[in-house]
Formats: structure tokens, C-alpha cells, sequence
């Protein structure tokens, strides 16, 4: 029997999980290619752009899960699979560097043994702090699920001050940064979507993602140049007394995931897709179903950077439009071949997701 519409996945989430993951990709093509050389103003900003859409996808990826778990509740099954197949890429992928010698890398007992456990290690760090916040859902859910629309939205307006602008304002003192607290809020957000119903019109929710996408590009264009501005200047002091003379530097709205502004885009990005009527196709969810292999695929620790530098090298290509291009072709590219990979080791990773799924509800069992 062919499955209903209300049993199958909404492809306007497949679709934003698809591309919320090629946006980390051309994020990584961006951020590990060594740019030496034909950096010019138009480059810059496309390569701005880049970066600030991997963080957009972040964003985005931890907020549907958020609209889709809110009424359905955290489960032991969806942990264990995300730990699984973390686990399965970061064998596999070791094991890949190992057998056709990687930038030298020989094998290491030692070393397989924390690629064996890579959440634990934090080998991915958005896997290591989403596993973090989805800990916590047994105690955030039932919370969230009591609130009244108006305590929901002065709890995102308090989060908001204290995970988005105090860190970003107060980076110089010492203000920290919790990866799992940030994913909290996310998913608290992308919870309240799905419990209000709240809509933005496509146009308008596009529209305003491009204009936050172009100031962030514009605010990284005046902090570079104020930066080299003499330090008894007005402009530097301002940039100093914040904290953006060192560290994240110019890349403080794009590349810092406390930036208000990949928030903002992601918020309206999800809002206009999720506004539009709700379709269903086979293809994009098959897509979104396996995407995530994207993501392991590509971060795996060594083969990172090897991947990127050496074998990719965009470096090598001149001229903005032919390196933008190529760098999207790259990304393009690569999350392909993620998807294929994720559906290769799929049944291994099911096999010990299942496995892992048993002894942690054993464990929970026994405790209660």
C-alpha cells in the first residue's frame, strides 16, 4: 500500500534540509581553500557570502528539527541513528586515508579508537552539541509544549539578547559561547514556528533574507577596512572596545555563529518555504532522507583538508565568476556524492544504530 501524504516527508523540509547542507559544503569550499592570490573586492564578496550561508545552514538544520519534534518528542531511535552513522563516516573515511596514504597519515590504533567514538571526541562538532541538545529534549520539550504564546515569545526574545547580542558585544570580556546552548535556542525557535503557525510571504521572506545576506557582506567590507585603519582612530577604538580587532576580526557578522544575521536569514528562509503549499516528491526526499552523509563525508578529520588544499585546490582557478562557479559545482558535487555514500553504508549504520538504540533503552528502562 503506497504511503499517504500525512505519512510521508514534507518535501519543503526535505528541500531545506538539502540545501541547508550544500550551504555548509560551499561554506567549507570557502573557509579550507587556501585563497592566495586574485582576491579581488568582487571575490571577496561572493567568498563573504559563502561563509555566511554555511552558518545559515546551520541554523536552518537545527530549526526544522525543532518545527518537526515538537509534537512528536524526542526519541532514542533518532539519537542512536545520528550516533551510528556519525561513527560509520568516520570509520570509513578514516580507514580511507589510511589505505591510500592521505599527507602521510599511518595508521593508529589510538587514533581509531576516538574515530570509532567521534561524538564523544567532537571529531564534528555540530554532531557533538546537537547530541548535547537532543540530551536535554525530554526536560525542554514538555516546557515548551506548556507555554503560552506570549511566555514562548519573551523566552526567545531573553534568549536572543543573551545567546545572539550579549556574546556578540561582549566578546572582548570573556562573554562565552555554548554550541549545544545556541542549538537550544534553535530548536526552541524552530519549535514555536510549528506550534504558532507563523508564515512570512515567500517574497517577502526572501527578499528579506538577501537584504540581511548583502549587510552582512557590507558590515564585513567596513569592519575589514576600519581594522586597518590606524589604531588611535575612532572607528578602531569602537572595533577594540567589542572585541573585533582580534579573533573572528571582519568575520564577526558572517562567521560567528552568535552573528544575529545568519539567525535572521535562516528564520526567514524557513518561514517563506514552509509558507508555500505543502508538496511531496520522491526525489527531494530522497535527497533530504540521505543528505546528511554530506556533511560527515566531507568534515571527516585528515581527509578535510586533504580534499579541499590538495586534490580540489581552487586556488588554481582564476577569475571570480569562473572560481564562484567552480566552487559551487564543487559543493554540488561533493554533497552528491555524500548522499550516495550515506546510502551505501546505510544498512551498516542501521545495524548499529539498532544495536546502540537496544542498550540505550535497556539503560533507560533499568534506571527508571
Amino acid at each position: 500500500m503506497e504511503k499517504t501524504k500525512k505519512q510521508m516527508r514534507i518535501s519543503n523540509i526535505e528541500l531545506l534540509r538539502f540545501f541547508s547542507i550544500l550551504l555548509v559544503v560551499l561554506h567549507h569550499v570557502a573557509i579550507h581553500t587556501n585563497w592566495i592570490n586574485g582576491n579581488s573586492d568582487a571575490f571577496l564578496a561572493f567568498k563573504f557570502l559563502m561563509i555566511l550561508g554555511g552558518k545559515v545552514g546551520v541554523d536552518l538544520f537545527v530549526i526544522i528539527s525543532g518545527y518537526l519534534l515538537i509534537n512528536s518528542g524526542a526519541k532514542v531511535s533518532s539519537l542512536s541513528r545520528t550516533i551510528a552513522e556519525t561513527a560509520v563516516f568516520s570509520i570509513v573515511m578514516y580507514l580511507f586515508v589510511i589505505i591510500f596514504n592521505i599527507n602521510g597519515n599511518a595508521f593508529s590504533f589510538s587514533y581509531l579508537i576516538k574515530r570509532i567514538f567521534p561524538v564523544a571526541f567532537n571529531d564534528y562538532w555540530f554532531v557533538t552539541a546537537y547530541v548535547l541538545m537532543y540530551l536535554f529534549l525530554p526536560l525542554i520539550l514538555p516546557t515548551l509544549k506548556s507555554m503560552s504564546r506570549d511566555t514562548y515569545r519573551y523566552t526567545l526574545i531573553i534568549g536572543f539578547v543573551v545567546v545572539f547580542i550579549w556574546p556578540l558585544i561582549w566578546l572582548k570580556n570573556g562573554m562565552n559561547f555554548s554550541y549545544p546552548v545556541f542549538f537550544v535556542y534553535l530548536f526552541t525557535l524552530g519549535g514555536g514556528i510549528k506550534k504558532f503557525d507563523i508564515k512570512i510571504k515567500p517574497s517577502i521572506g526572501i527578499g528579506l533574507a538577501t537584504l540581511f545576506s548583502v549587510l552582512g557582506v557590507i558590515a564585513t567590507f567596513l569592519i575589514r577596512n576600519g581594522l586597518s585603519l590606524p589604531h588611535n582612530r575612532i572607528i578602531f577604538k569602537i572595533l577594540d572596545f567589542f572585541g573585533w580587532t582580534t579573533g573572528w576580526r571582519e568575520n564577526i557578522f558572517i562567521w560567528f555563529d552568535a552573528s544575529p544575521l545568519p539567525l535572521l536569514i535562516a528564520f526567514c528562509l524557513f518561514t517563506s518555504i514552509m509558507s508555500l503549499p505543502y508538496f511531496y516528491n520522491n526525489m527531494i526526499n530522497y535527497f533530504g532522507k540521505h543528505v546528511f552523509g554530506a556533511y560527515l563525508f566531507q568534515s571527516a578529520p585528515l581527509f578535510s583538508p586533504w580534499i579541499y588544499q590538495t586534490f580540489i585546490d581552487l586556488n588554481r582557478v582564476h577569475g571570480t565568476i569562473l572560481r564562484v562557479g567552480t566552487a559551487i559545482a564543487v559543493a554540488i558535487v561533493l554533497t552528491f556524492i555524500g548522499i550516495i555514500l550515506h546510502t551505501v553504508l546505510a544498512p551498516v549504520a542501521k545495524k548499529y544504530s539498532q544495536l546502540l538504540s537496544r542498550f540505550l533503552t535497556y539503560k533507560i528502562n533499568k534506571e527508571v
